[in-house]
């Protein structure tokens, strides 16, 4: 295993899943008695919830999501709520959801790390557009980090108007609204803990 700890429980808005001992998953919805299995053909390692979507890292280390695809939170065209195999072109070595997107960091081959975004672009959390309503998988841009000196993306967390990646040397970038960080900022870009140095999404 890779020694890091692992999403083995996750809530949304109206539903809680649950990792199985196994590599199932298990969820439950509001008002109901009994959980119910979600239909894997592959054993789970971490499971994340947005708030009507549920989102997996499989032992094949690739992205399982089921639930609303309103906002394209399931990364792909359709209407929903079945399990859909997320097109991210490689090993994802992290992944957070919240609200109507989630973000995942992909190896694309050894060395090489990305951060790719979809679901709904309010507040330009996905890094994508200023204009985009709502961004899937398969045509999401990498988050311009890695050409900022950085080194690989061990985790990445989403909040609500903005996200961060937490890199292999210490460092934390976060991009989205910026005036929610706390930094003063106001404005939309990318920030680097030590020192608060500014890298904008350009």
């Amino acid at each position: 295993d890779d020694g890091r700890t692992r999403a083995l429980l996750c809530m949304g808005r109206a539903h809680t899943c649950v990792v199985l001992a196994g590599g199932g998953v298990s969820c439950w919805t509001r008002g109901a008695r009994r959980p119910h299995g979600v239909l894997l053909d592959v054993a789970v390692r971490e499971v994340h919830c947005g708030d009507e979507h549920t989102c997996a890292i499989t032992s094949y280390f690739d992205v399982r999501c089921w639930g609303a695809n309103e906002h394209a939170q399931l990364g792909v065209p359709g209407e929903g709520r079945g399990v859909v195999l997320v097109p991210l072109g490689g090993m994802v070595v992290a992944l957070s959801a919240t609200g109507n997107r989630t973000c995942a960091a992909v190896q694309p081959s050894p060395g090489q790390t990305d951060v790719k975004c979809w679901g709904s672009e309010r507040h330009r959390v996905l890094g994508q557009s200023d204009t985009a309503e709502y961004v899937y998988a398969q045509s999401a841009k990498s988050i311009p980090l890695r050409d900022k000196g950085a080194g690989a993306v061990t985790r990445v967390t989403l909040a609500r108007n903005h996200a961060c990646a937490l890199f292999d040397d210490g460092r934390v970038k976060c991009w989205g609204l910026l005036a929610l960080l706390g930094v003063g900022q106001g404005t939309l870009g990318a920030s680097t803990a030590r020192g608060l140095a500014w890298d904008t999404l350009d």
